[in-house]
């Protein structure tokens, strides 16, 4: 059985819209900002960044990616677009994009070469890079033990945790996690986790929603 591989895409844009966030998430917010508040106040360089990022916002104030999500389904690159998002505590003005290659990397080739030679795809790109000021890709796989990433029916808050290991306890990593997952699942908390294949190196990703 071949695995999905994913792709985590964050753009960082010249300026999103700015949208209010819904009151019955206030109190998801005020959690995030309180982890992200304890790292700021830590004397010592931190290995792990924190986003806490909306769903809600993320459609609207990112119009280019429904564009992209048709073209994709369009073309049957085989890609599916599994969340996206905008950060509120975090990197301002920066959209997030998550994207599932069923069938790992014959998919993801597939999908990339569509995407480097489609007359549309390239026009896409043209006036997407004109809202950009960076852009940076990473290439996942799950955590086995994470399960499968689940569609929610509410809106909601996600903190999107990254942790920098040191070489070589990857392992050991999610061995403990696979022990210890149980006490975030109370609340239905996690939604997934991964480590990087391709990009920076000895990098897991943690995906919490609120």
């Amino acid at each position: 059985m071949v695995n999905s591989i994913f792709e985590l895409s964050l753009h960082i844009n010249l300026e999103l819209i700015e949208l209010p966030v819904r009151s019955n998430v206030n109190m998801a917010l005020l959690f995030c900002r309180r982890s992200f508040g304890l790292l700021l106040r830590s004397s010592k360089p931190s290995p792990v960044l924190t986003r806490c990022m909306s769903e809600d916002m993320a459609r609207s104030a990112d119009p280019k990616d429904d564009k992209k999500s048709g073209l994709v389904k369009s073309k049957e690159t085989g890609a599916h677009l599994e969340g996206s998002w905008t950060v509120d505590i975090g990197d301002q003005d920066e959209a997030v994009h998550l994207w599932k290659y069923p069938g790992g990397y014959p998919i993801l080739n597939k999908a990339t070469e569509i995407y480097r030679t489609d007359k549309e795809f390239i026009d896409f790109r043209l006036n997407r890079n004109k809202m950009l000021r960076s852009r940076k890709n990473q290439i996942l796989l799950a955590f086995s033990f994470w399960g499968e990433i689940k569609p929610r029916s509410d809106k909601n808050i996600y903190e999107l945790r990254s942790y920098t290991l040191k070489p070589g306890t990857m392992i050991e990593w999610g061995n403990n996690w696979a022990r210890g997952i149980k006490y975030r699942q109370e609340k239905n908390e996690a939604v997934a986790g991964f480590f990087n294949q391709i990009g920076e190196l000895y990098t897991a990703y943690h995906l919490w929603g609120e």
